[in-house]
């Protein structure tokens, strides 16, 4: 062995870093700091689902949506895309209108949609304001009106998704499921003063889970059954009338 190396001595080994007192504290610590994080997360989690909009890990998945989707915004009008034989004029970045683009005695829809928002709960802010009927000899037919719903998308030109429809001929509001409950009896109208044309009201859809509720010049219409995809989006459907929108404001809501 060459004289410069030396043999170390019982009770004189070398130590690495991960030896250190100071190192095993610091590990213990980040244990320590993981669980109660981990715990933290459980506890939320659990707090949750007790809640039952979601399970546990669709709260987690909302939970992520929710911390990374800004407070509020406009969505732009160039999102709202038109189905069926629809006109759709964009009149500003913040303001459209949607009208049929055909004669009426068809079996053709009309309206536009917006695309999935990204979030589990959110709240729907616009003003509305319908004309019509577009045509008086069919009034008595087709009546006139629109209808808003969330959850909802538009498949080969047709809409799917629960709707609540601002029904003027019947001064109110009713639930309709769509493409099926259009024409389906029973779905009777809530009656309400405010039920008019050409005037803008304000909506306010608040979506939580499965459910809706909507309210109309702070007048609460109910809560609804959403039957669509949380994935799916807004929808407008409009028959016999011009319907203006301006104003959609998308607001996140805590999960």
């Amino acid at each position: 062995m060459p004289p410069s190396e030396k043999v170390p001595s019982s009770g004189n080994e070398p130590t690495t870093p991960s030896d250190t007192p100071g190192k095993k504290s610091s590990h213990r610590l980040l244990k320590v700091i993981a669980s109660l994080i981990t715990a933290a997360l459980a506890a939320i989690l659990g707090d949750y689902a007790v809640q039952g909009s979601h399970s546990v890990a669709g709260h987690a998945v909302c939970i992520v949506k929710y911390l990374t989707a800004s407070s509020s915004s406009y969505p732009d009008s160039s999102r709202w895309t038109a189905y069926g034989v629809t006109s759709l004029t964009t009149t500003s970045n913040r303001s459209f209108s949607v009208e049929p683009a055909r004669k009426l005695l068809t079996d053709e829809w009309f309206g536009a949609s917006m695309a999935g928002l990204g979030l589990c709960d959110y709240r729907v802010d616009f003003d509305a304001d319908v004309s019509g009927p577009l045509d008086q000899r069919f009034a008595l037919a087709l009546g006139y009106g629109y209808a808003v719903g969330a959850h909802a998308e538009a498949i080969n030109d047709v809409p799917h998704g629960t709707t609540v429809q601002f029904d003027p001929p019947f001064r109110g509001l009713r639930t309709v499921e769509l493409p099926d409950g259009v024409n389906a009896g029973g779905h009777n109208a809530k009656t309400y003063l405010f039920v008019n044309t050409n005037q803008y009201h304000h909506w306010a859809l608040t979506v939580t889970g499965q459910n809706m509720t909507v309210s109309v010049d702070g007048q609460r219409y109910e809560t609804v059954h959403l039957n669509g995809p949380v994935s799916g989006g807004i929808i407008f459907r409009v028959w016999n009338a011009r319907l203006d929108i301006r104003n959609v404001r998308i607001s996140r809501l805590r999960p």
